[in-house]
C-alpha cells in the first residue's frame, strides 16, 4: 500500500474523538520491521555508499573506520528515536517510546490520527512525511505526542486504526475548509511557475534561433 491510500483510509482528522475501542489493538516500530520493508533499498545504499567510501578514500582504512562509525552512530540515533510500542489494553493505553513506559488511562484519551508535512524540497514533485499523533490528558493539560512512521509495518498501522471508532468534531470542517485553501493556492503557484518557466524558455529559443539566423 501506498502511504497516500493508507493516510485516506485511517484517521488523518485533527479534531476528532475517540468514542469506542474494541480488542486490544497493538502497533510496533522497530528496526526488524524497517530492514523487512526496505531490504532491497537497504543493500543498494550499502553498496553505493561502499563504493563511494573505497573511493573517496583510496584505501586508506583509518578513514574508512571513521567513516563507518559515524554511520553506526547515526544509524543507533534513527533507530533509538524511532524504536516504539503502543497497546491497546482493558482500560489504558500503554506506550514503549524511547525505551520509557507511558500509560494513558483512556478517559485521559483524546484522539489519535496521522497526519502528513510537506517538506516542500521539490517544487513540482511534493515528498510528504507521515506522523503517527496521540493526542492526550496530562496533567491537566492537552498534549500531542508525534511518532515517527519509518519502522512501522503498513498493514499493522492500518489494523490498529480499525479498532477505534472516531466522532468528527465541528471545528474539523473549518479545518478542512483551511487545508483545501493552502492546498489550492499551492497549486495555483506551481501552475503559474510552470508557465513562467515555459514561457521563459520559448523566448530564449526564439532569441538563440534568431542569433543562429544572423
Amino acid at each position: 500500500m501506498k502511504w497516500k491510500d493508507i493516510y485516506n483510509e485511517c484517521n488523518n482528522k485533527l479534531y476528532c474523538h475517540i468514542t469506542d475501542i474494541q480488542g486490544t489493538p497493538a502497533l510496533h516500530a522497530n528496526f526488524k520491521i524497517f530492514v523487512k520493508n526496505n531490504k532491497l533499498k537497504m543493500l543498494i545504499f550499502t553498496i553505493v555508499f561502499l563504493v563511494l567510501l573505497f573511493y573517496a578514500y583510496k584505501l586508506n582504512f583509518a578513514s574508512i573506520g571513521v567513516a563507518v562509525v559515524l554511520i553506526l552512530i547515526l544509524l543507533y540515533a534513527l533507530i533509538y528515536n524511532n524504536t516504539y510500542t503502543i497497546e491497546a489494553k482493558k482500560d489504558k493505553l500503554v506506550c514503549n517510546v524511547d525505551f520509557n513506559k507511558m500509560t494513558i488511562k483512556y478517559e485521559d484519551l483524546i484522539n489519535i490520527y496521522l497526519s502528513r508535512k510537506n517538506t516542500k524540497m521539490l517544487i513540482f514533485f511534493p515528498i510528504y512525511i507521515y506522523s503517527l499523533n496521540v493526542i492526550f490528558i496530562k496533567d491537566e493539560q492537552q498534549v500531542c505526542m508525534t511518532l515517527s512512521t519509518i519502522m512501522i509495518d503498513k498493514n499493522e498501522l492500518v489494523k490498529f486504526f480499525e479498532n477505534f471508532k472516531f466522532e468528527v468534531l465541528p471545528q474539523q470542517k473549518e479545518e478542512d475548509k483551511k487545508i483545501k485553501e493552502d492546498l489550492q493556492a499551492k497549486r495555483a503557484i506551481y501552475i503559474t511557475t510552470t508557465i513562467v518557466l515555459i514561457v521563459t524558455f520559448v523566448i530564449l529559443m526564439v532569441i538563440f534561433a534568431i542569433k543562429g539566423i544572423k
